[in-house]
């Protein structure tokens, strides 16, 4: 069975293919959003209706595949999207086997998949994209294009701030680019960093890098008055947290490369601040400190919590005197 990586599935999309597209494809991987972007466009470039699209989980996949199977000539070409496919029964899983054998030839049969729960050995016509988590490459590569098809041109460090800001999260990074386009809209000129920072809600006056200032030189009080101050000032709670996020992970890796001899990979500007913050947490406490914020960041997302509170209660927490 051919495998090639996402990448290579979006370029071959922006041709509007003319060589025709495989009627199956099992989208595997983590990079939820990516997959999705994948969806809109195979409906995008064969110009597929909403009601054309069929989705489904296991529950009903067997119905589903067995109406799409029929041929018809004079019908319109198709989308069916199988989610939750880990949890496929045999007879879910012999009814894709048996789609497979003679797929209709104008639909396209997506299967998303985080991995492999069965070979793929028996599954005809098939093709896997791999989706693995996006690295910042990958990152850089789609805001630019993103950015390009909202009408903007952007600067290489307002990229990598819109990256970083966000904590490389992929869903995150598409919301502030549609944001940005708003923003900008009937605009012509470059989107820069400082466009981005007030995007995100800071200003001028207050730098970004302040708290991560503050948290690796352990001065809890200026910790949480920044914090106060960017909420204040109308700054996202969710960007607060990766900054918190971002700087803990940080040290943490500075820490395990210099204990492990390796060499740390930051500049001999960081490595002087990181080598006095490094010194005041334990590996275990540090990583302690990033499952709180792992928790927080799901807390957050709910609309039941004073993310003002739980922020301040990381900090408290993570840089009180003892």
């Amino acid at each position: 069975m051919k495998e090639i990586d996402h990448k290579s599935f979006f370029n071959l999309l922006k041709k509007k293919p003319t060589e025709k597209l495989s009627p199956i494809y099992f989208f595997l991987g983590s990079e939820k959003f990516l997959k999705e972007e994948a969806v809109s466009e195979i409906k995008k470039v064969l110009e597929i209706s909403p009601q054309n699209t069929l989705r489904t989980n296991s529950k009903d996949c067997v119905s589903i595949l067995a109406e799409a199977s029929i041929p018809n000539i004079f019908s319109e070409p198709k989308v069916i999207i199988l989610d939750f496919a880990e949890k496929f029964s045999g007879s879910e899983l012999a009814a894709l086997i048996e789609y497979s054998k003679t797929p209709p030839p104008q639909n396209i049969l997506v299967i998303k998949l985080e991995k492999l729960p069965f070979p793929l050995q028996e599954v005809k016509n098939a093709f896997v994209v791999n989706f693995g988590n996006a690295g910042k490459a990958d990152l850089t590569d789609y805001v630019r294009e993103k950015a390009a098809r909202e009408g903007l041109t952007i600067s290489q460090d307002a990229i990598r701030i819109l990256i970083e800001m966000s904590n490389k999260n992929m869903l995150l990074v598409n919301k502030e680019i549609e944001k940005l386009s708003a923003y900008q809209y009937g605009s012509e000129k470059v989107v820069e960093v400082e466009d981005i920072l007030n995007l995100l809600g800071f200003e001028k006056e207050l730098n970004p890098y302040e708290l991560s200032n503050a948290i690796i030189a352990k001065d809890g009080k200026k910790a949480i008055k920044i914090i106060e101050e960017m909420i204040k000032r109308g700054v996202l709670l969710l960007p607060i947290l990766y900054t918190i996020t971002r700087c803990f992970e940080k040290i943490l890796k500075f820490k395990i490369y210099l204990e492990s001899g390796h060499p740390t990979g930051v500049s001999p500007g960081q490595q002087y601040y990181l080598l006095t913050a490094e010194k005041n947490f334990s590996v275990k406490a540090l990583k302690n400190i990033l499952a709180k914020c792992l928790e927080a960041e799901a807390a957050l997302k709910s609309s039941d919590t004073n993310g003002k509170i739980l922020l301040k209660q990381i900090i408290y927490s993570a840089l009180r005197k003892k």
